[in-house]
């Protein structure tokens, strides 16, 4: 089972020092200040604090941080809400052919078919040949020998593992329906609500509630709020073709009813200035409780709407999966590609390489249109055009993955690398409206939300590294190195102690708004109305060589995480968390970037290199 030790939200309200407490501090030291000058008074000084702290109570002497809370939610993701990922009992599919002559795919498919629920379907280590989409169903895995780790990598062969060569475009696909089958109302239709759509509700009282009942599963959105969206293009939100495509949206569980009022979980994450419109409509999730584990799928460079597709499911898994080679599909062509699903989770993988990496082809993974609260965490994404991309989607997470070397080919040119400028990496926003999701913890290029297709808002990056670098694929002559982005109508975000930049940068531009800028590289690049609205609190930068912004206030301690009270078992032996201003800034391995590098640190019973010794700061 996965880590369920998730940080709920606390009362912040009483953590500053109270008023008359403060005063009575600062009095006692400037009693004290004398003694401070003596050395041979120091701990009768630190004692005499420690004594006044104390006694005051030790929970509320020292502020930490927190993001305000109309502009963060309590994050529970993937599997966590059900326990996490279970561990389904073996069964191993039989007759097949591990030499990747043979077509192997009928067999495997009726291995799923006739799998019992609580079962994996096992395929032995060995090279299997598919030629057709393999369908997955409720309660059940497909699950390979063992989980990838530190190589050998695709193309490499690797007879330990389990893999599938997908030929001909062919997937792994959850099929869990359709708009026309697990919408009620249909498309562009819904109930409305006449009630509590306020942000934090947990009551919606609508206009009639007689074809919902307590469990069912419900979207709730709104039309188009000016003051806060930005949209355009007709495939976006519910993908409609016409009217308002509702972009703003979330999915809810009905937990009780009286009337025409139903109380909801969890509470509304937000709703906007002056909304109208707003409705809700029951959804169905046709695949449940099912995942992809532990192989290999090595892509023909055909497949589209992913190597691992999920539509309309919900608890579906990919973990400690490779993928390789996809697509050239311009509509979308990711590894993973989720859609109209809710509480994924893609985890402990690794995501690389593409047939093209010009528009809309070969990115790492994508969510797409409507989305709620999918986990991303523990993965390695390289040489992809762009790594974690959110088109559409709200309350979700993405932790502690390793995206590094991804970049945008020359336009026309799909497999010639353009290097004259750091292209986006990690993307909270690449179509309207992604909300409320975390970026935490994690090892990227860079962080840039775009207006390409639309806005966002109310996107949280915290104690991420952002490198502005590629390790692989140093710019030449660049024009543009942009570390954080936030372009026109990507509202509200909080940029929250990440370490950013590079310790031999000499010279850039710390913040640069509405092309008011100095010389490359650029810490933040913001449009006007973005940067008016984003929180930069905390965050170490090579070019000031400190922190040059702490715009949450005087709380200047962090908490260690947004997402986990304790650290989550998958480190191991790595420090957690890995990077974070404290420290000056801290700069440790992740888990992934561990298992990339091949270096063993984060895995007790290995031996990782020894530290450096005689170290200097200048």
């Amino acid at each position: 089972m996965e880590d369920t030790n998730i940080m709920r939200r606390a009362d912040w309200s009483t953590r500053s020092l109270r008023p008359s407490i403060r005063e009575e501090v600062m009095c006692l030291f400037e009693i004290l200040k004398p003694m401070i000058r003596q050395q041979s008074k120091l701990r009768f000084v630190l004692f005499s604090l420690a004594l006044v702290t104390g006694v005051m109570g030790t929970t509320d002497a020292y502020a930490v941080y927190d993001v305000p809370p109309a502009r963060r939610i309590t994050w529970n993701a993937g599997l966590d809400p059900v326990g996490g990922i279970p561990n389904y009992t073996n069964v191993t599919c039989t007759g097949l052919d591990p030499t990747g002559g043979a077509d192997n795919t009928s067999k495997i498919q009726a291995c799923i078919n006739n799998a019992a629920d609580g079962t994996a379907v096992f395929i032995p280590a060995g090279t299997y040949r598919i030629s057709a989409d393999l369908i997955m169903k409720s309660n059940i895995a497909l699950r390979g020998a063992k989980a990838t780790a530190s190589g050998p990598f695709l193309p490499n062969a690797d007879a330990s593992m389990t893999t599938l060569n997908l030929t001909g475009g062919s997937r792994v696909v959850f099929p869990g329906g359709s708009k026309g089958s697990n919408w009620n109302p249909g498309p562009m239709t819904g109930t409305s609500i006449t009630a509590g759509y306020t942000q934090g509700s947990t009551s919606l009282t609508l206009s009639d509630a007689s074809i919902y009942n307590v469990g069912d599963w419900i979207s709730v959105y709104q039309n188009t709020d000016p003051n806060d969206i930005s949209t355009w293009e007709s495939w976006q939100g519910e993908d409609g073709g016409s009217g308002d495509v509702h972009v703003f949206q979330q999915y809810k569980q009905v937990t009780a009813k009286s009337g025409n009022t139903l109380t909801i979980s969890p509470p509304l994450y937000l709703v906007t200035t002056a909304p109208t419109g707003q409705s809700v409509r029951k959804q169905t999730f046709g695949v449940q409780m099912a995942g992809v584990e532990n192989m290999r799928l090595n892509g023909s460079g055909t497949q589209s709407y992913g190597i691992v597709r999920i539509v309309f499911s919900k608890n579906v898994w990919v973990k400690g999966v490779e993928t390789y080679y996809s697509g050239t599909e311009g509509g979308a062509s990711p590894h993973v590609y989720i859609q109209f699903s809710l509480q994924c989770e893609v985890r402990d993988g690794y995501y690389h390489y593409g047939a093209s990496n010009d528009a809309g082809a070969n990115y790492g993974v994508e969510m797409y249109n409507w989305n709620s609260a999918h986990k991303i965490e523990n993965n390695i994404i390289r040489e992809v055009r762009h790594s974690i991309v959110f088109a559409g989607g709200s309350g979700s997470v993405i932790l502690y993955n390793y995206t590094d070397d991804n970049w945008e080919s020359v336009s026309g040119q799909p497999t010639v690398r353009n290097d004259n400028f750091l292209s986006p990496d990690a993307m909270p926003n690449h179509g309207a409206h992604p909300f409320m999701n975390l970026f935490e913890g994690n090892y990227d290029s860079n962080i840039w939300a775009d207006y390409v297709h639309g806005s966002s808002g109310y996107n949280t990056l915290f104690r991420n590294r952002i490198t502005c670098f590629r390790s692989s694929h140093p710019l030449i002559s660049p024009w543009g190195d942009n570390c954080v982005a936030l372009e026109t109508y990507n509202l509200y975000y909080n940029i929250i102690g990440n370490v950013i930049g590079r310790s031999s940068w000499t010279s850039g531009t710390v913040l640069c708004v509405g092309g008011s800028c100095g010389a490359i590289p650029y810490v933040y690049n913001f449009e006007s109305l973005s940067s008016a609205t984003a929180i930069k609190h905390g965050n170490y930068d090579y070019i000031t060589k400190g922190v040059a912004y702490w715009d949450g206030g005087a709380d200047h301690v962090l908490p260690k995480s947004m997402y986990y009270s304790t650290k989550p078992s998958f480190f191991g032996t790595c420090a957690w968390p890995p990077f974070g201003p404290d420290g000056n800034p801290t700069i440790n391995t992740s888990p992934a970037k561990d298992r990339y590098d091949g270096t063993g640190i984060c895995q007790s019973g290995k031996t990782a290199p020894a530290p450096p010794k005689n170290l200097r700061v200048n």
